[in-house]
């Protein structure tokens, strides 16, 4: 029986480790301000197509406001619980 080809991702083509190192090394030069995504591109001209969709997102996720860790508000919590206590519960089957 003839297997249909799976589509490969860039991270799973040959040479995968080779353009993983890249964008991890990219990313390091990007978010420290040692290079600009252009710069980073322009070093790799044969991988461009490859690279730049990896390092565009990988960008704008370091931009996303961080969202600061904090402990559940006890008040609200409860209100919730007591919330979910008072309504009925689907029982596993």
């Amino acid at each position: 029986m003839e297997q249909t080809p799976v589509p490969q991702g860039p991270m799973e083509r040959p040479g995968a480790e080779a353009a993983a190192a890249i964008v991890d090394g990219a990313i390091d030069e990007l978010v420290a301000g040692r290079a600009t995504l252009e710069e980073v591109l322009a070093r790799h001209p044969e991988r461009r197509e490859e690279l730049a969709p990896l390092l565009e997102a990988a960008l704008a996720m370091v931009e996303l406001p961080r969202m600061g860790e904090r402990a559940p508000d006890p008040e609200r919590r409860a209100a919730f619980m007591a919330t979910i206590a008072g309504t009925a519960q689907e029982r596993p089957r």
